[in-house]
């Protein structure tokens, strides 16, 4: 709730992007617990990156840039 307009917030929508699964879980816990972050989706090359992002409708896109294509 944003208490200057009384109206709810919209959650940041989060991607990831890495092709360690095991880091992605780790920040996956980690953003969950943050109020106002959503975990929008994530993937593990960047195919899978390209073909999840229209669905996701990410605000923030948390890329690993030496992950396999």
């Amino acid at each position: 709730m944003n208490p200057a307009l009384n109206q709810p917030v919209n959650p940041i929508r989060v991607f990831l992007a890495d092709d360690h699964a095991i880091l992605r879980s780790g920040l996956r816990l980690l953003l969950e617990r943050e109020p106002g972050l959503l975990v929008a989706g994530e993937a593990g090359d960047g195919r899978a990156v390209l073909n999840a992002m229209p669905q996701a409708c990410a605000d923030v896109v948390v890329l690993d840039v030496a992950m396999p294509a």
